[in-house]
């Protein structure tokens, strides 16, 4: 699951997004399973920054720090930060659609940039593993 850092109503929700948005594409790859207890594996994301700046047009701003360990032999096999940032055409209202199943969501700037962000993670997520195994 993603760590909520940014600790916010929306950082919380977002961060529930990308746990689910990233566990769904790994689980329509054929290379491996996720299974909770297995203990090959253990990966972590952590949600640094979940930023809007103030002006107009408004910027938003989230990176997210990915870990992944070999338990195996309890080596970290990466860790690296992704970001990404997007303009927003309105700054966000604390009661924005922050789900991904929303197709509001889905096709707003911040929706897009949420689920590149979450397809370049899972992605590095599967070759690491992949290349560890």
């Amino acid at each position: 699951p993603v760590e909520d850092e940014a600790c916010t109503f929306s950082s919380l929700k977002i961060a529930e997004s990308f746990t689910k948005a990233v566990t769904d594409l790994l689980e329509e790859k054929e290379h491996f399973s996720l299974e909770k207890d297995a203990g090959q594996f253990l990966v972590q994301m952590q949600l640094i920054e979940l930023q809007e700046n103030g002006k107009t047009p408004s910027d938003l701003s989230m990176s997210i720090l990915l870990k992944i360990l070999d338990m195996r032999n309890n080596k970290v096999i990466l860790k690296e930060l992704f970001s990404a940032n997007t303009l927003l055409e309105k700054p966000l209202s604390p009661n924005a659609a922050l789900s991904q199943n929303n197709e509001e969501f889905r096709i707003s700037p911040i929706g897009l940039a949420h689920a590149k962000l979450s397809r370049k993670i899972a992605m590095c997520i599967e070759e690491n593993i992949l290349r560890t195994n």
